[in-house]
């Protein structure tokens, strides 16, 4: 026997023909659904010979309209679907998430590579920014920006990426910026820019935070353009994977900069495994009109072979950590520490890397240099585990450098003076577990020119806390000493006497290796120190 579906009284009565009550199969329902007549259609006449609505239908088939009342509860029929709470989307919403595509924007022929592109770009970045898309660049592989600039705040610029073929290309020739940001969040990735004009920046992020560029290479070509590349001021803003390609002579490759207008932090941004090389200079971290500081910035994998200045320029911040840095062919300095008022430096951490130059390069260059030209003072540097090659020496601190740390593994090799690290008199020096290299001379004590004595006592002050190494002074004799006799003053500290030995002396100092032992209070201590010629 066959079985057969038939309405029964009420909209949601669906009854078997044995007389047992059941609920359809989802199947039955999905068929039914598919055979209806949509509800815009009117339903035909009945046929000649036909039952008439309502009466019983030949061989207990449905009538025309308990079908009819059949299909209309059918499309009334909700099948709701188990969805995680908060994955909801609709069509809607994948329309919103896609790219708007800068082809929609530019003919083939507007990309010729002389006509300027600039208000095409504009425009689709307004539209990107207003519809909170970002903005596809991959089927443009040249454009031409010649100002004014654009501004990219809250739009990520999306490019065919750095090394492709064809790559998507971006020139600006004119003395202007390429893309500026008004407000928050710009971005850029997989872009290729070159910038000619003999003033101008290709990206000027001055307003708003968390700014993004990332796998971009950057090129500033005009030899006398003073501007940087790139620089920004506000916070959580990460350059990632950019190459700057820097042939602007007087120009930084990248600023760090912090002003007190306009209320931005510059706070908590990074520079993460870029590349800069060219005859220009490298990066720069302090406040250019000199009204307060970035409070942190961490640059991590830097690989520099900039040739026309420092690697990198730190003139004031309260934390800078520089993690496995590879600076390369330095001139002048690998690191240029300049204090500037109002800060000055608070915190400078490398950890691991190299620093290094070449007698063709500069055989003068040092690994770390404090210059004190700018009259403010530094309290901290702590460089752990990197090492220093082919420098003229490792590290010099002038006047107002304190608290210095060379410690796990610091190595010193093929330093053209013998001199690992020169500090004046008074800095508190701790050369941990260092590898020096045959002849070179650990320390240098920078202070008065020999006083022409034959005789002479100094006193050497040191901390307990946090000491590991050396402590060292002038020796003011004619010549260097050949007699030293040396006793230990505790001071304000509680210790047992420590070992001293004498490390190094030449035309000028005397350095002295202190081994601390059985400290029960931290304090001052002091060597006092009798010698002769």
């Amino acid at each position: 026997m066959t079985d057969r579906w038939v309405a029964r009284d009420g909209p949601a009565g669906i009854a078997h023909n044995g007389g047992m009550t059941s609920r359809p199969t989802r199947r039955a329902l999905l068929a039914a659904a598919a055979a209806a007549p949509s509800a815009a259609v009117p339903a035909a006449p009945a046929a000649p010979g036909s039952a008439a609505p309502g009466s019983a239908a030949p061989d207990g088939a449905a009538p025309d309209g308990a079908a009819t009342a059949f299909a209309a509860d059918v499309r009334r029929v909700v099948f709701p679907r188990a969805r995680p709470q908060g994955l909801e989307r609709t069509l809607g919403d994948v329309v919103a998430a896609e790219p708007l595509r800068l082809t929609q924007y530019l003919r083939p022929a507007d990309m010729d590579g002389a006509s300027n592109n600039r208000e095409a770009v504009n425009a689709a970045v307004a539209d990107a920014r207003a519809s909170g898309r970002s903005l596809d660049l991959t089927g443009t592989p040249h454009l031409v920006l010649n100002g004014p600039p654009v501004d990219i705040q809250g739009v990520a610029l999306v490019g065919r990426g750095v090394g492709t073929m064809p790559a998507t290309r971006i020139v600006t020739s004119n003395p202007v910026d390429t893309f500026t940001a008004a407000g928050n969040s710009a971005g850029a990735r997989g872009l290729t820019v070159e910038h000619s004009g003999p003033a101008g920046q290709i990206f000027r992020l001055h307003q708003g935070i968390s700014h993004r560029i990332e796998d971009c290479n950057l090129a500033g070509t005009h030899p006398d353009n003073p501007d940087p590349l790139l620089s920004f001021r506000g916070a959580n803003t990460d350059l990632e994977g950019i190459g700057f390609n820097n042939f602007r002579l007087r120009a930084y490759s990248w600023l760090c900069d912090a002003v007190a207008a306009g209320g931005l932090i510059n706070i908590n941004s990074a520079v993460r495994h870029c590349y800069q090389g060219g005859p220009g200079r490298g990066g720069w971290i302090g406040s250019s009109d000199r009204s307060t500081r970035p409070e942190g910035l961490s640059v991590d994998d830097l690989k520099s072979i900039v040739t026309g200045g420092p690697a990198l320029t730190v003139e004031s911040v309260l934390s800078l950590m520089v993690v496995t840095p590879m600076l390369d062919q330095v001139r002048g300095a690998g690191l240029l520490l300049r204090p500037a008022a109002p800060y000055g430096i608070d915190d400078v951490q490398i950890l691991g890397g190299w620093i290094g130059s070449s007698p063709t390069t500069d055989p003068d260059a040092v690994g770390i240099l404090h210059d004190p030209a700018l009259g403010h003072g530094m309290a901290r540097l702590r460089a752990l585990g990197t090492s220093f090659r082919y420098l003229e020496r490792a590290a010099r601190f002038g006047p107002k450098a304190t608290d210095l740390l060379l410690d796990a593994g610091c190595a010193f090799t093929d330093l053209r003076s013998g001199i690992a690290v020169e500090v004046p008199p008074g800095a508190s020096l701790a050369l941990g577990r260092c590898l020096f290299a045959q002849g070179v001379q650990p320390v240098l004590f920078t202070g008065a020119a020999r006083a022409g004595r034959l005789a002479n006592r100094i006193r050497i002050p040191f901390q307990t806390r946090g000491f590991a190494g050396y402590v060292g002074a002038p020796h003011g004799l004619a010549a260097p000493p050949s007699h030293v006799a040396v006793s230990v003053e505790a001071g304000t500290a509680g210790m047992q006497p420590p070992a001293v030995m004498l490390a190094q002396k030449d035309e000028a100092n005397v350095v002295f290796a202190l081994t601390l032992a059985g400290i029960a209070a931290h304090g001052t201590g002091y060597l006092d120190v009798a010698l002769a010629v």
